[in-house]
């Protein structure tokens, strides 16, 4: 059973990387866009029980300041929101960009992330981290194009993982979900509609870094890279008649076992690398962190991390 399970996984990420990065015409590149590879997967995907981060969509608006959104009830369904009576709040999946030239059809996984027990001192963490990143964006804008006022776009990524995720040993944007191609009964949810279990626990991969090394890297350490510790509910509301919260049921996970990860600049694929240089924005219930990638005086790659004193006079006014 074992060995089956494993082979079909294994030929699966196979024909996986074939597809995405090969290049035999009419196999898995696009005959109008030769140079585009397809998606492995039918549909956008979002969180899917067994992932390690919820990626967290950014409205229109830039900076992204929790403390200016707008209230949600508990049975309202919404991008984004506060709750003054402190019950947390809502935040909407973040779709994986795939290649130009390909439309997929379809949506599944889990599209909206309860986070609980936040309070105002966590609110105002995480505004500062998000802040923070998109100030350093608009500073990366205007040098790439030569400091020319009036074009300082704020391009920030948000990112929920584990407090103790190892950002050093793990790459961000790897889902590191060692059980995508299970049912979703194997993750022992219950359904009100057994028949669209395939919506909840897709048995497609999508990416959210395009890259055969990221693959590689998704692939070795998926069974070491704990999954986001969130809690689903009793039973999951599937419906087909919600596009594009197919889902409509949310995953909840307390502040404490988090951290919010703010990245600013919209590029997967780089922060992937661990480009040299580039800094991105920690906040967990200890504080707000700025990690930056380094090199030592053995000239190897390391990331230095530094409390930031404006996390240290909000903490004390708790």
């Amino acid at each position: 059973m074992f060995f089956t399970v494993f082979q079909s996984r294994a030929m699966h990420i196979v024909l996986l990387v074939i597809c995405m990065f090969g290049n035999r015409p009419g196999q898995c590149w696009s005959q109008e866009t030769p140079r585009s590879p397809r998606p492995p997967s039918s549909s956008f995907i979002g969180f899917v029980p067994g992932d390690a981060f919820f990626s967290v969509k950014i409205p229109d608006e830039i900076p992204f300041h929790l403390s200016t959104l707008s209230p949600y009830k508990s049975d309202e369904f919404i991008l984004h929101g506060k709750d003054v009576s402190n019950k947390g709040i809502i935040l909407r999946y973040a779709y994986a960009k795939v290649p130009v030239g390909h439309s997929p059809w379809g949506y599944s996984g889990f599209t909206r992330c309860h986070i609980t027990e936040f309070s105002e001192v966590h609110s105002e963490l995480v505004d500062l981290v998000v802040s923070r990143a998109a100030r350093d964006s608009t500073l990366l804008t205007q040098e790439a194009n030569q400091n020319k006022a009036g074009n300082s776009d704020d391009k920030i990524m948000v990112l929920i993982v584990n407090r103790d995720f190892h950002f050093t040993k793990s790459r961000l944007f790897n889902r590191y979900n060692s059980s995508w191609i299970k049912p979703a009964n194997e993750h022992k949810l219950k359904l009100k509609d057994p028949r669209l279990s395939v919506i909840v626990n897709p048995r497609e991969y999508q990416p959210h870094v395009w890259l055969p090394e990221a693959v590689a890297d998704d692939w070795k350490q998926a069974a070491d890279v704990p999954p986001l510790h969130v809690t689903f509910p009793a039973e999951v509301d599937v419906t087909l008649n919600n596009r594009p919260d197919f889902v409509r049921s949310h995953v909840a996970v307390k502040f404490a076992d988090i951290a919010v990860v703010a990245i600013p600049h919209d590029d997967p694929e780089r922060a992937f690398r661990k480009t040299l240089n580039d800094a991105f924005y920690v906040a967990n219930s200890d504080g707000v962190y700025r990690y930056r990638w380094e090199v030592n005086e053995e000239f190897e790659k390391t990331l230095h991390v530094e409390l930031l004193d404006d996390a240290k006079e909000v903490l004390r006014e708790e």
